[in-house]
Formats: structure tokens, sequence, C-alpha cells
């Protein structure tokens, strides 16, 4: 679904806003979409520009590598509060 509407490259990226107006969705729904998407296999691309289907091999990797540091982050703010004792 979202992966059809999406141009090559990120020259061509569309935002989280810009999906949700065509689609008629919230941008959370959009978000979900695309989560579910790559799930089930699909190259789909992002950066601060929005989303986009990769150009290159080092778009897609770049995206992975923004995931992870995310997945870290994330992982780093549930430890330190899971430390915090609420009495």
């Amino acid at each position: 679904m979202i992966q059809e509407v999406l141009g090559v490259g990120e020259a061509e990226a569309k935002t989280t806003f810009e999906l949700a107006e065509y689609f008629g969705m919230s941008t959370r729904e959009v978000r979900d979409l695309v989560r579910r998407e790559r799930l089930g296999g699909a190259a789909i691309c992002s950066s601060n520009s929005g989303y986009y289907l990769p150009r290159t091999p080092e778009d897609l990797k770049e995206t992975i590598r923004v995931l992870y540091l995310k997945g870290d982050e994330t992982r780093r703010v549930a430890d330190a509060m899971s430390k915090i004792v609420i009495e």
C-alpha cells in the first residue's frame, strides 16, 4: 500500500503527513502501516525527509543503521527507567 506510492531515492521522499493526507489516515496509522510493510519484507527507507524506496543499497543500509541506533537508545532508556524505585 505505502510502498506503491513512494518515489525512488531520498529526493522523492514523502512525509508522514503527506502520506496521511493521501490515504486519509492519521500519521500514527501511516507509521504503523510502514512498520507492518517493513516486517513483511518491503524495502521502505526513511530519513528526516520522509519515506522513500532505496535508489542504492547504501540507502537501505543507512535506514537499517538508523533503526538499530533507535533500538539501542530505546533499550538504554528502558534500562535507566527500570532502576527507578516508585514507593
